[in-house]
This record gives C-alpha cells, sequence and structure tokens, in this order.
C-alpha cells in the first residue's frame, strides 16, 4: 500500500513528472559509483579466493564505476551552474 501511496503523493507534492525522473536519474549516477565500490571493497576483502570476482569482471565493475562516477560530477557541476550544458 506505501508502495502506491508515496509516489502518487510525491507527484502530487512535487509535480513534473519529468522532473522527478530526472532527480530519480541523478541519484542513481550517483548511487552507482557508491555502491560498485563498496562492492568491489567486500569482495576483495570478505570473499574467499575460489569466489572473488575475475580480472575482467574487477576492471568492468571499476570502469563502470568510474563512468557513472563522472557523469555524477558532470551533471552536479551543470546543476549548480559551474559547467554549462552546451544545450542553448
Amino acid at each position: 500500500m506505501l508502495l502506491a501511496i508515496l509516489p502518487i503523493t510525491i507527484y502530487l507534492f512535487f509535480g513534473e513528472p519529468v522532473g522527478l525522473l530526472q532527480t530519480a536519474g541523478a541519484i542513481e549516477a550517483a548511487h552507482i559509483p557508491i555502491v560498485a565500490g563498496l562492492t568491489l571493497f567486500l569482495n576483495h576483502h570478505m570473499l574467499p579466493d575460489k569466489l572473488r570476482p575475475s580480472g575482467p569482471t574487477f576492471l568492468g565493475t571499476v570502469i563502470a564505476g568510474l563512468f557513472f562516477g563522472v557523469f555524477a560530477i558532470i551533471y552536479l557541476l551543470q546543476l549548480t551552474g559551474v559547467l554549462s550544458s552546451g544545450s542553448g
């Protein structure tokens, strides 16, 4: 019930579904590098050698985390006006 009421309430208070989706995207972009970094840390320190991810998997996760980290920083700079968005 809460999962149905909460999004409707947020929409009614804030409106603009496109703005809500952009905000959710920005939160997710900032969240992915943190989750990737913590996952790699825990995998490296907590798992036995046989269960640790392979080198290519580890590298792919690092690259994905860095990509989304850069994306989040660029978005934050654009949002604060430090960096122009180039559309206009």
